[in-house]
């Protein structure tokens, strides 16, 4: 995978020191341990690379082809924005997830710009009560292991770019493994 990716990162003119980065958050993975563990990977290796401000992640079982989320973890969130989505309508029915569940692609939500992908009005009444300006939205689905995951990248605090997409593709598998080991030590630590 990290071969593959620094190859199509080289093809799209990302620069040597993103190109660094993106491969010191792959190879991070392996040592991510508890939540707290997937937090500071978040902060220290995610981040760095793509300066989001709080960020939502979600892992679930895929059932007919969706995923089915089961576990909702937040890094550096509002914690009543997180008790919003672990209440209510939460994210399995927010509609940038089933959205996203629909086209599978990286969504880029600028609600102060109006751009193409609107939020729903709950989506933008927490926007603005949260300050968590532009949004960008994907996901993975490892259809061998019957998982995925989702996720949110919160208060981005520029304008997207076309490379904002082909970057969010290539973090989607990265963000993905990491919430699998996360899971995966979490399992093997309440045995």
């Amino acid at each position: 995978m990290i071969e593959r990716a620094l190859h199509y990162l080289q093809a799209v003119d990302f620069t040597q020191i993103e190109r660094r980065q993106f491969r010191d958050l792959v190879m991070a993975v392996r040592h991510i341990g508890d939540s707290d563990g997937f937090r500071d990977w978040m902060r220290h290796y995610v981040r760095p690379l793509y300066p989001y401000a709080a960020g939502v992640v979600g892992m679930g079982e895929l059932l007919f082809g969706r995923i089915d989320l089961k576990l909702i973890l937040g890094v550096d969130c509002p914690e009543e924005y997180l008790r919003e989505l672990h209440t209510g309508v939460g994210l399995r029915q927010c509609p940038t997830f089933l959205r996203w569940s629909r086209v599978r692609r990286p969504l880029l939500l600028e609600p102060a710009a109006n751009k193409p992908y609107c939020l729903a009005a709950d989506e933008l009444r927490r926007v603005a009560q949260y300050g968590l300006k532009n949004i960008a939205a994907h996901g993975f689905l490892d259809t061998e292991r019957q998982r995925g995951s989702y996720f949110n990248l919160l208060g981005l605090p520029r304008q997207f770019c076309s490379r904002d997409s082909v970057l969010l593709e290539l973090l989607a598998p990265a963000l993905h493994l990491a919430a699998e080991r996360m899971l995966t030590w979490q399992s093997a630590a309440s045995a």
